[in-house]
């Protein structure tokens, strides 16, 4: 069990810095501090600081999960080795990230997602969220990198095919089979908006594509895969999603939550899946 020292701040257990070294590409990078450690953990992708938060949340026992972490089927010996420890480093004299740093407090984790505020400390501004989705966009705004949303597809659902992961972050691509473009991704950020453009409600006065359109594509291999995902999205509440993923290669279904709850989902099955890493050109691939 975790013991807190005592901070400056009343009630300072419940709060957390983001440091941020790296944004490029929309790729984040940095170090989370709490007053529970000496060190500082190191995360390399959006969903790994998700991961390394939630631990510390449930190691210091705020905020309390509402519900528990949903995953692909597995034997309860997979399940229970799954996880790996925190990559850490020495903390620095400062606590100031080489972009931006932020105050992270998180009051809630219902829905299977955050719900809380953060502040930008450069700034003195704060920002709310309800959701992990609200959080991200936060981040896309104060970092400098929003993206314009084009009109969305309003499709039922989509194929997410993982093709590559280092350095904790999955990179691939978002189609359907009627839609002629398919849409290349390699972070979270980028994931996030091509899902949107896909599975978004699509304006009344737009037309459907009438035919499936067979698509040909270069896919660089990577490291792993490609493994193929579903999503569809059943309903958009708390500021989230939920809805149903379908793991093609094993044939494996579950419901999610928010949108939190699918990135540790994916995230959890590209490495549990143990893949080997392949090197070679990219290959042509038809849907």
């Amino acid at each position: 069990m975790s013991v807190a020292r005592t901070g400056a701040l009343p009630n300072s257990y419940k709060f957390y810095t983001i440091a941020v070294n790296r944004f490029e590409n929309r790729q984040l990078e940095g170090l989370v501090f709490h007053e529970s450690r000496e060190d500082a953990v190191v995360f390399k992708s959006l969903t790994q600081m998700a991961c390394v938060l939630n631990r510390m949340f449930d190691e210091n026992h705020y905020p309390m999960k509402s519900v528990d972490q949903r995953c692909f089927r597995r034997k309860q010996s997979e399940a229970d080795g799954e996880e790996t420890g925190f990559a850490t480093a020495e903390a620095p004299g400062t606590h100031c990230g080489e972009l931006a740093t932020f105050r992270l407090h998180v009051k809630y984790r219902y829905h299977a997602t955050w719900q809380g505020n953060i502040t930008h400390l450069e700034s003195g501004t704060v920002y709310p969220f309800e959701s992990f989705m609200g959080l991200m966009r936060i981040f896309d705004r104060v970092l400098g990198q929003p993206t314009g949303a084009p009109d969305p597809l309003g499709k039922k659902m989509c194929e997410v095919a993982v093709c590559n992961y280092q350095d904790s972050t999955f990179a691939g691509e978002v189609s359907h089979p009627a839609v002629k473009d398919r849409f290349f991704f390699e972070n979270e950020f980028q994931l996030l908006d091509h899902l949107e453009l896909m599975l978004g409600e699509r304006p009344a006065d737009v037309q459907d594509d009438p035919v499936i359109t067979p698509r040909q594509g270069s896919v660089c291999r990577g490291s792993i895969g490609p493994m193929t995902f579903l999503v569809r999205v059943l309903f958009r509440r708390n500021d989230t999603w939920q809805g149903t993923v379908c793991w093609k290669e094993k044939g494996e279904q579950a419901s999610f939550r928010s949108f939190l709850e699918l990135l540790i989902m994916v995230d959890s099955a590209v490495r549990r899946a143990g893949f080997q890493r392949e090197s070679g050109a990219a290959g042509e691939v038809t849907a």
